[in-house]
């Protein structure tokens, strides 16, 4: 099996595992929007779209995170390219009316997403860090401990 084959497997893998999920989460988006009114009309036909987009881009920004497999790419390329692989959430966002239409919302949401994207980044950087030292610090006892 070829480099690229194995990742494209990979993607499907986390694609169909992350499908569910994108679902899930509008839907528990939905309910909590719903908690607060008396009644509420649903339109058929925007629910099942509603519902297939976000399996759809669910399962797609589940499967994009192929990208930190890539093992002969740098830190800083898998970064780039997996940001770049995630903002077409916006448009589709924007386009299925989950994001505000107004030009200075939309803005203000992106400069959110940016900083949680880079928090979390940061975050798990420093918890690889942590478990990198953590392993090569036990390594280095084992090496020490069989030097004896």
């Amino acid at each position: 099996m070829s480099i690229e084959s194995k990742y494209k497997k990979e993607f499907m893998k986390r694609f169909i595992l992350g499908g569910p999920f994108g679902l899930m989460l509008t839907e528990f988006l939905l309910v909590l929007n719903l908690l607060p009114t008396e009644s509420v009309t649903l339109n058929s036909r925007m629910y099942i779209i509603n519902f297939f987009v976000s399996l759809i881009l669910g399962g797609y920004l589940c499967g994009i995170s192929v990208i930190y497999s890539v093992e002969e790419w740098g830190l800083a390329r898998q970064t780039m390219y997996h940001l770049l692989g995630v903002t077409p959430f916006f448009p589709v966002a924007w386009w299925m009316g989950w994001l505000p239409k107004e030009g200075n919302m939309l803005l203000i949401y992106g400069l959110i997403w940016l900083a949680v994207y880079g928090l979390l980044w940061f975050a798990v950087k420093a918890y690889c860090n942590r478990t990198a030292k953590e392993l090569n610090e036990g390594l280095k006892r084992y090496k020490e401990l069989n030097e004896r």
